[in-house]
């Protein structure tokens, strides 16, 4: 697939690692981006913000270092199917590349921007894509939507009125403004914490929002999501029907088995027969795997390792996104199918040693 991505790439909000989370929290709050980029003498990482409110921290003496995530810059030759599947597996908001010597950002979104034209979203409609969310009411107080973004590992939650209709969408950056924007009355004192954490959703959500209709094409809902830096709600006639979001969409770039989303690079100059094997592997290890956790996506890596005469030594790489967890491996053999095979093995020991626990 090849792609741009230049027109995409966006200015990174800068901070250091010394600066605290207040700073980055009026930072993202200011730009109305849920991530800042950290320099000390070079790139450090990233810090997000559903990350910076999972704890109960005291905003304006916690310092950035605590909470970066190491995410080296891609080149900005990078395949467009390498930074897909590095984005779905990792499930990153936003990685940085490098582009004449400076570092820039690509969202999810910005991303989603570049392929918003793309010939796998012909004819798609946010009905194909959509997901019932996890909602909260008007009434429901900070501390409980922080519990289940936390819990959850969710960024942003529609909110019902009384009536079960929309009433509004509440996401990190209103959440992590309304924990950073409290006082204590005194040093040491958590009545302030306590009292901005009791607060109504109503008090702090969004009333203005991305909407859409079930049928609106995704090319559409893409461009909401560019406009307004956030994830479409779905609804018809005040009825919520389900939300869309980047991760979504960019599914849609992988290959569907059993249900799951799937992407395999590297077979182009493989035999159609040995094609056919590695596609039933990973069909079946998904079938099997998709018993034990949800799979949220899968990546698939095959390349010539070394060469030894008329003889190919294969690489094979996996990575598994699921809801226990992020799974790595892989493994070299002169047989690609036993490569793939020994893969699945390991990947499939890995994720039933982590529903034991």
């Amino acid at each position: 697939m090849s792609l741009n991505i230049k027109d995409v790439l966006e200015e990174p909000v800068k901070l250091s690692g010394d600066d605290t989370v207040g700073v980055a929290a009026a930072k993202m709050t200011e730009n109305e981006r849920d991530y800042v980029f950290v320099f000390d003498n070079g790139m450090k990482g990233i810090v997000l913000a559903r990350d910076l409110i999972k704890r109960t921290i005291d905003p304006e003496k916690t310092k950035l270092e605590t909470f970066i995530k190491r995410i080296s810059p891609l080149d900005i030759d990078t395949p467009v199917t390498s930074i897909i599947e590095k984005i779905m597996v990792n499930d990153y908001l936003v990685v940085p590349v490098c582009f004449e010597n400076e570092i820039y950002a690509l969202t999810k979104i910005g991303l989603l921007n570049a392929l918003r034209e793309n010939e796998v979203l012909k004819g798609k409609k946010a009905m194909d894509v959509m997901k019932f969310p996890y909602c909260v009411s008007e009434d429901d107080c900070a501390s409980v939507v922080r519990n289940i973004m936390k819990n959850l590992e969710i960024s942003r939650m529609p909110v019902l009125d009384e009536k079960g209709k929309l009433a509004g969408l509440v996401n990190c950056i209103d959440l992590l403004k309304t924990i950073a924007e409290r006082k204590r009355a005194k040093k040491g004192d958590m009545r302030m914490e306590k009292t901005k954490m009791d607060v109504p959703v109503s008090s702090f959500m969004r009333k203005v929002f991305p909407r859409a209709g079930p049928e609106t094409p995704l090319n559409k809902v893409i461009e909401l999501m560019v406009k307004n830096y956030s994830a479409v709600v779905i609804e018809d006639n005040g009825e919520l029907k389900g939300i869309v979001t980047p991760r979504n969409i960019l599914k849609l770039f992988g290959k569907k088995t059993e249900g799951v989303y799937v992407n395999i690079s590297g077979l182009k100059d493989i035999d159609a027969f040995l094609k056919n094997i590695i596609d039933k592997q990973i069909t079946n290890s998904v079938k099997k795997l998709s018993k034990i956790v949800t799979i949220n996506y899968a990546v698939f890596r095959v390349s010539k390792h070394k060469k030894a005469g008329k003889r190919t030594k294969y690489s094979v790489r996996a990575g598994f996104s699921t809801n226990r967890g992020r799974f790595f491996v892989k493994d070299y053999d002169w047989d690609v199918t036993k490569a793939m095979g020994n893969v699945l093995d390991k990947i499939e020991r890995m994720i039933v040693e982590s529903a034991k626990r």
